[in-house]
């Protein structure tokens, strides 16, 4: 492994650590969903982790049973009478009631907290509820314009004002149900007579008591309604002080329950987990991507090659300007000129007199003919052998060479 692929791994084992990190400690919004509802794990208001919490204080003592081995053992152990409690989620069957109807039979009281349900007992005794869920938009429109129930308790009409859809339901019952407690729209008013809402039979040794309210039962109702727990336990409280073993799932065993949860079902069931899955897949596949790039090579930029020619006529013309030999350079610059007027612009100036020459080069150029026959006569004199035995100045000789440059960039 090199050093580059050492550090992109790096970076990314950091950066999935840092969001797992995050997820795992960040604050969690409220999740209204219903996959939460009556959950025992779930700290979402819907669940009941919060309200299994601040039941262990209960007088008889409270179990949440999560397991079919210790809802066995409960069921074994006859030395004592409990009071079972069932949250929406488990009725349904007639099987599952058959379990219920047999710890009524042997004097153990039973709470069933369900919003549709039926009760069907060994003596053909059913009742059935109708089916209300509690939705988060409608307690949300409840909580914004204050639309209140009122819950009254039969025996000493205590009342208990709660919203609607956290009391809303109507259990029939016929005469062999005692009703403990009726739900009024708005408010209470005693010449009402209400739906029921608590109901109360004793069946074979035990005594069964149900309520069409399971979200009196969630964390929502322990931290946002004062009023609405207190009902909770007043209907626990009708059971006796039992010890309360609250059952999380259905005792009787199907061919569903059987079949144990895969490792992935089981990843996907956890939230950091489930995180941890996808940014692990992420990872290898952009390690994957990154290793599969084509090693490129590195292209050498080589600077292009130098004119020498160019830097030699430097060395020469500074070395003749050192030695005072301005009359070779002016005749070396006037070939220049003229070779460069003869190839690009078809002006021959080794033909005809000096005013002939001068007449074509302004012409061409566009410049005063007078002043371009002196400067030809004065390079002329500086190029003969007289001239190049005198010594001329070095404003002369940057004044004709001034004067062929221009030249030469009025005709390019």
């Amino acid at each position: 492994m090199t050093r580059n692929t050492a550090i992109i791994f790096g970076c990314l084992a950091s950066i999935v650590l840092l969001l797992l990190l995050v997820n795992r400690y960040s604050p969690r919004h409220y999740d209204w969903s219903y996959k939460f509802e009556f959950n025992t794990g779930s700290d979402q208001p819907w669940g009941t982790k919060l309200f299994d919490e601040v039941m262990q204080g209960a007088p008889g003592g409270y179990e949440v049973a999560t397991t079919p081995q210790r809802v066995r053992r409960l069921i074994d152990d006859d030395s004592i009478r409990r009071t079972f409690l069932f949250v929406d989620g488990y009725v349904g069957t007639k099987s599952k009631y058959a379990f219920i109807d047999t710890l009524l039979m042997r004097g153990d009281n039973v709470i069933i907290a369900d919003n549709f349900g039926e009760i069907a007992g060994n003596d053909s005794i059913t009742l059935l509820v109708p089916y209300f869920q509690c939705d988060s938009g409608l307690l949300r429109y409840s909580i914004k314009h204050n639309a209140r129930d009122t819950v009254v308790w039969n025996d000493n009409r205590q009342s208990y004002v709660i919203y609607y859809p956290i009391a809303a339901g109507d259990i029939p019952v016929d005469k062999n149900w005692e009703v403990l407690a009726r739900g009024f729209d708005v408010e209470y008013k005693p010449h009402h007579r209400g739906r029921p809402v608590v109901v109360k039979r004793k069946i074979g040794k035990g005594t069964v008591i149900y309520t069409c309210m399971p979200y009196l039962f969630t964390n929502y109702a322990v931290t946002q309604l004062p009023q609405a727990f207190d009902l909770a336990r007043r209907i626990m409280g009708e059971a006796g002080d039992r010890p309360i073993v609250k059952i999380t799932f259905p005792p009787v065993e199907t061919s569903e329950s059987n079949s144990s949860p895969g490792m992935l079902d089981f990843f996907m069931g956890h939230r950091a987990l489930n995180w941890a899955l996808w940014l692990t897949l992420a990872t290898v596949i952009i390690a994957m991507v990154f290793t599969a790039r084509r090693r490129q090579r590195v292209i050498p930029v080589l600077p292009g090659k130098r004119n020498e020619s160019l830097e030699m006529v430097r060395q020469l013309g500074a070395m003749m300007h050192r030695r005072g030999e301005r009359a070779n350079l002016v005749e070396m610059k006037f070939r220049y000129f003229v070779e460069a007027l003869r190839r690009n612009h078809m002006i021959d100036l080794d033909e005809g007199d000096d005013a002939l020459r001068a007449h074509l080069l302004a012409t061409a150029a566009g410049i005063d003919p007078g002043t371009t026959e002196q400067h030809l006569r004065e390079i002329n004199k500086i190029i003969t052998a007289e001239g190049k035995d005198a010594k001329i100045n070095f404003k002369t000789m940057v004044r004709h060479i001034n004067w062929m440059d221009n030249i030469l960039e009025k005709l390019n």
